[in-house]
């Protein structure tokens, strides 16, 4: 998949939430300004950023998060330069 994140329907759905999360947030309590209208705001831009940045990722370490077959332990194991705490010593 090539292009902008711009362009992938997830992302846009998740700007169309971020626009409705500050609409409605904006007739919380002055209180809740930075408490639960702020989470529920942070929230949301996350979910966009979340998106954009998996789009962006190219490189090899993040396609090794994403091997099928292999087990999410040897994932971890592969790449952490500390080993596992009773691991046997690992050939790669």
């Amino acid at each position: 998949m090539s292009g902008s994140y711009r362009e992938i329907k997830v992302w846009q759905k998740a700007i169309e939430l971020v626009v409705d999360i500050y609409s409605c947030t904006r007739s919380f309590p002055r209180e809740e300004l930075y408490g639960l209208a702020g989470q529920l705001r942070r929230a949301a831009v996350s979910i966009a950023s979340n998106i954009a940045e998996g789009k962006g990722r190219r490189g090899a370490a993040s396609q090794r998060d994403h091997e099928p077959g292999v087990p999410p332990k040897d994932r971890l194991h592969r790449s952490s330069s500390r080993p596992e705490v009773g691991a046997s010593p690992n050939p790669l």
